[in-house]
């Protein structure tokens, strides 16, 4: 029994199991049961916290190689085992949202195709616009955009200018209202759809100046309202 309390306290649980069943097979005792069992429920949760970092440790060599539904599929075995884990709760908590991100890019890029294949290029342009604003450096995206204005460079004059007055307006109304990204977002398009237009390429500066002052501003009034708070 002492040897049981012994390998209880450190830590080495299998031991302990092993020295208290031989008590209990002497002298039955209540006291040494409820100590039998708690040593069972720790030994399995220190078995559980090593297959977690085995586990852990297979998800981050997937994730490692852009493998996200394996290593999605490894992180969440971990989790399960032991949710504890700093680590392992990060890394569950990274490429669960990486994974409803690329889920979402998805799904716009199969409404742009759709839109595509209907020929309703500026639907499929906003659409697209979205998926890079999650995603800017997705090459299929990129490609796909390209590709709109490739597209929409063969229709008529009239269309072309119609759309380009409408994504300035959307971004010189946006612009007024601070919101600054969306003023961006709408003169890029502009620029997808006619290259050369330097009002747009002139605004997106402007924008992004603006923008870069209305977080200085933000920032300044910041710190005077700490040092209001320290006086």
């Amino acid at each position: 029994y002492i040897s049981g309390i012994e390998m209880f306290k450190k830590e080495n649980y299998s031991e302990s199991i092993s020295s208290l069943r031989k008590v209990l097979e002497i002298t039955p005792h209540t006291k040494t049961s409820s100590l039998l069992q708690e040593a069972k429920r720790r030994y399995e949760e220190q078995e559980n916290k090593k297959s977690a970092i085995y586990f852990l440790n297979l998800a981050r060599r997937f994730y490692s190689r852009n493998n996200l539904n394996e290593a999605y599929s490894n992180i969440k075995t971990a989790y399960s085992l032991d949710n504890t884990n700093v680590e392992i709760t990060q890394l569950y908590t990274d490429i669960e949202r990486e994974k409803l991100v690329r889920e979402k890019i998805q799904d716009i890029k199969q409404k742009a195709e759709v839109m595509l294949s209907e020929k309703n290029y500026i639907k499929a342009l906003d659409i697209l616009q979205e998926a890079l604003d999650i995603s800017p450096k997705d090459e299929e995206i990129s490609r796909m955009i390209k590709e709109i204005g490739e597209k929409f460079a063969d229709t008529s004059s009239e269309n072309l200018k119609s759309s380009v007055e409408n994504y300035i307006k959307e971004g010189e109304k946006s612009l007024l209202n601070k919101n600054f990204d969306t003023a961006i977002r709408e003169w890029a398009k502009v620029l997808i759809l006619d290259p050369g237009n330097t009002y747009a390429s002139s605004k997106i500066l402007i924008a992004y100046r603006k923008k870069s002052e209305e977080q200085e501003r933000r920032l300044r009034n910041l710190r005077r309202m700490k040092e209001k708070q320290r006086r």
